[in-house]
């Protein structure tokens, strides 16, 4: 049976964030965040840049990040 309380709305406003689903233009960000070790730290580790961008390449970031439950935090003053 599928676990029916999965977050699949398309964005979420709070007071200083906005999440919102992944598009390509994420692509810079989503490296970023895989390779670096402090983010990755208890996930096996910084991933080696040149893999990432080999898949972000392949499928493009908005696949990557399509997954139910997975956002991107955008800055509210950025936008």
């Amino acid at each position: 049976m599928e676990d029916e309380s999965m977050l699949t709305v398309a964005s979420i406003d709070a007071d200083r964030v906005h999440l919102r689903k992944g598009r390509d233009d994420d692509a810079e960000g989503l490296i970023e965040t895989q390779t670096a070790g402090e983010v990755r730290r208890f996930l096996g580790g910084p991933r080696p840049e040149a893999d990432v961008r080999a898949a972000v390449a392949a499928v493009g970031a908005a696949t990557l990040l399509a997954a139910d439950g997975c956002y991107v935090v955008a800055d509210k003053k950025l936008m």
